[in-house]
């Protein structure tokens, strides 16, 4: 069975956010993702991005998954500018910072550089490639030095 690389990605969002309650078991997480991909056949109209990070969101208030576990969904088509853009990040890595574990899931980075009915020129990759190199190296630098912090991008 041959997987595309955002169905991955998703895959282990879900094993992060839920590991307590999956046991980092990938067969757990793929069952969690099946019930959300029905859930989500059912509105075919939603941004897939946009609405797994509203279901992750509302299965751990549903769930109550572990206290110690942190996430931040950041979308960045609602970002104006890089300086927005950086300082809506830094206040999800705040809101991180108290806990052990924790998960920061980055959406609509590609949408946002190259909307969609756009051409992906070599210029507009450089930008995406910059942009993924910032957010991850601003989490380096902000986050605890024995936390453990995942940076994901869909």
């Amino acid at each position: 069975m041959t997987r595309r690389r955002s169905d991955l990605s998703v895959l282990h969002l879900l094993n992060a956010v839920f590991a307590p309650l999956t046991g980092r078991d990938l067969y757990l997480a793929e069952q969690i993702k099946a019930g959300i991909d029905s859930a989500l056949a059912a509105q075919p109209d939603t941004d897939p991005s946009s609405a797994i990070a509203d279901a992750i969101d509302r299965l751990r208030d549903v769930l109550e998954v572990a206290p110690g576990d942190g996430f931040f969904h950041w979308d960045a088509r609602g970002a104006p500018g890089s300086l927005f853009a950086r300082q809506q990040v830094v206040d999800g890595l705040k809101r991180l910072a108290p806990f052990q574990n924790a998960t920061l899931l980055v959406t609509n980075l590609r949408d946002a550089l190259c909307p969609p009915g756009r051409r992906w020129t070599g210029r507009r990759r450089g930008e995406y490639d910059e942009a993924v190199h910032f957010i991850s190296t601003l989490a380096a630098a902000r986050k605890r030095t024995n936390a453990n912090l995942s940076v994901l991008f869909l």
